[in-house]
């Protein structure tokens, strides 16, 4: 045998009566074997055993953090398929676990040792960070980003969101989160979201808010090992008191040319769903390129995307939350679509502004939306538009 390499043992185990142990000769460097022995070669009595269920094809949790000295074990709980538990590096591999099996490992050097599935590949993976616990500093502060201090007009299923993870250990990670809303008038506590932990760390959505009622948020992050920072400096919002009248349309000035300060004809159109042909909206309207100007603010039901179409023929652009979302202003002979995206907050009116020239050739004009790509556009409906106000 290579006196530089070590024998590394690895237990197997089934279920019931058919336990059994397999030993695996794998050859490591004197160095890295060491490391990796089993317990009584570096005892600690801090030791502990941390483990992790191999399920659905993933590895449960993917991301752990242990001090030297201690235990990992993998259970194969997934019933259906054989996995495995393989250092990217080398370092260590289970072979395949089948359903029931049992993998254990003590890691006595302090590193950050990535692993993955060899039968589904890296994207079925995990890490293990081992670090010495006398070493382990907090995590730095969280700063809150959304929504900016005293900002107005929030949903009731408002986003936080706060600043990246960051920790003066630079192998350590992002373990959880907990926040904590508080009534700004008294200081008590609305919602504590307690430990939370997943993927999406540095979001959270806060329920049981209620409308036109002010709130300050914090947030504090907790690392791998289980240090938390202190709580974000508190930011405060207010939530909006949703419009729950019907709207009457918009507002649409018409005139002769593209003078939409001295409109000759001036109404409430109630939905913007017009097909002129080669007729005209109005007596008043004598010219085939007639221009219009709609205006008036969208009211939407969902706080999300949404996606705004306008079917013309001519010359259009079209505002929505102040954002130009269509321009299209050199002219088309035939009837065309365009469509633009905008985020909208439910309840909350959104400014609406629409410019149109008609061809000579025809007029055509229809103002539709979505708040789902998988679903269909619609003409906006009278209900959700309303006029600016007198």
């Amino acid at each position: 045998m290579n006196p530089e390499s070590k024998i590394f043992e690895r237990v197997r185990a089934g279920f019931g009566s058919d336990a059994r142990t397999l030993r695996t000769v794998v050859r490591f460097p004197l160095w890295l074997a060491l490391a990796l022995m089993v317990p009584w070669y570096c005892p600690n009595i801090r030791a502990a055993t941390h483990y992790v269920s191999i399920l659905d094809s993933t590895y449960s949790p993917n991301e752990l953090a242990i001090n030297v000295g201690d235990t990992v074990t993998w259970t194969q709980d997934d019933i259906t398929t054989e996995h495995s538990v393989t250092s990217l590096d080398d370092i260590f591999d289970s072979n395949t676990l089948s359903p029931g099996d049992v993998y254990s490992l003590v890691f006595n050097v302090a590193g950050f040792f990535p692993y993955y599935c060899t039968h589904h590949g890296l994207s079925m993976s995990g890490f293990i960070v081992v670090s010495d616990s006398a070493e382990n500093d907090p995590p730095d502060t969280p700063v809150n980003v959304l929504p900016v201090n005293n900002a107005s007009n929030q949903p009731v299923a408002v986003q936080l969101r706060a600043g990246g993870f960051s920790d003066p250990d630079s192998i350590d990670f992002h373990g959880a989160s907990q926040w904590v809303v508080r009534y700004a008038s008294n200081s008590a506590v609305v919602v504590d979201s307690g430990v939370v932990t997943g993927v999406n760390l540095t979001n959270y959505s806060p329920a049981g808010l209620f409308e036109g009622t002010t709130y300050d948020w914090q947030v504090r992050y907790q690392d791998g090992r289980g240090l938390w920072s202190g709580y974000s400096t508190a930011t405060r919002f207010t939530t909006l008191v949703a419009v729950s009248a019907q709207g009457s349309g918009l507002r649409g000035s018409y005139n002769n040319t593209v003078d939409f300060l001295a409109p000759l004809v001036v109404v409430t159109n109630a939905t913007v769903d017009f097909t002129w042909g080669n007729t005209r909206p109005h007596r008043r309207i004598t010219a085939d390129d007639f221009a219009v100007r709609w205006e008036g603010s969208l009211l939407p039901q969902f706080t999300q995307p949404y996606q705004i179409q306008f079917q013309y023929q001519g010359r259009a652009r079209v505002w929505v939350n102040n954002q130009l979302l269509i321009n299209e202003w050199q002219g088309c002979g035939f009837s065309q679509t365009r469509r633009g995206a905008v985020s909208l907050v439910a309840g909350q009116l959104a400014p609406v502004r629409v410019e149109y020239t008609a061809d000579p050739a025809g007029a055509q004009a229809i103002l539709r939306w979505t708040a789902s790509p998988n679903l269909p556009l619609e003409v906006i409906p009278t209900a959700r538009l309303f006029p600016p106000a007198p």
